[in-house]
């Protein structure tokens, strides 16, 4: 059975490395084509946004805190009054007014909770780190093959800065005729040749047929 086809890497193995905050380059320490090891420093950015994230976390504890300290002594003084309340002391109004300030101060800490697991995930990303320089890290093992930054340049969040690609894990996608399927199974041997060194076999085997 004859076929054509290309060279493909599964998503795992092609990394975009990119940040979750702006910043500028401040130094690049590898070049294309050079071969970087998973959690490798490819580079550094001197981020500013990183400062407002770690400052916007501290609002958000303190808050949170204060907030907190509100609920313990409302949930006091709601017992309370609850109690003077089924005596008939109290007006009910005011154990409904303790019930609103209650539920207010928990849908404060209940959203800066939830504020604040977001920034911990983007912190995270970076390392937690508290200072200002960020290394940007290998995702993956492999091949730098391309740099889309420059000594100075101003980033933005999510843009791609390098690509890496592991060639360890390349295979071959092939396309048959629908008249040759049933002679293809797993397991088949395949002896194939790239269009950048004709005249070289190469072997390989089928280790799956697309549905």
């Amino acid at each position: 059975v004859e076929a054509r086809g290309y060279t493909k890497l599964d998503p795992q193995h092609h990394a975009e490395i990119s940040l979750p905050v702006s910043g500028s380059v401040k130094s690049i320490k590898i070049i294309e084509g050079d071969y970087v090891k998973k959690g490798q420093t490819l580079a550094t950015i001197v981020s500013l946004e990183l400062n407002e994230k770690l400052f916007e976390k501290s609002k958000l504890e303190e808050e949170r805190d204060v907030a907190q300290a509100k609920i313990t002594y409302l949930q006091k003084d709601y017992d309370r009054q609850l109690a003077l309340s089924k005596e008939n002391i109290n007006a009910k109004k005011v154990l409904e007014k303790v019930a609103s300030d209650l539920a207010v101060e928990r849908a404060i800490v209940k959203s800066a909770n939830n504020q604040i697991s977001l920034l911990n995930s983007t912190l995270g990303i970076l390392g937690n780190t508290s200072s200002p320089n960020i290394p940007i890290k290998a995702s993956i093992s492999g091949y730098v093959s391309e740099i889309a930054c420059r000594m100075g340049a101003t980033i933005q969040p999510g843009q791609s800065l390098f690509t890496i690609v592991d060639n360890s894990e390349m295979h071959l996608d092939l396309m048959v005729f629908e008249k040759d399927l049933p002679k293809i199974e797993i397991g088949q041997e395949v002896r194939f040749e790239i269009t950048n060194q004709p005249g070289k076999m190469l072997n390989g085997k089928v280790y799956n047929i697309g549905k």
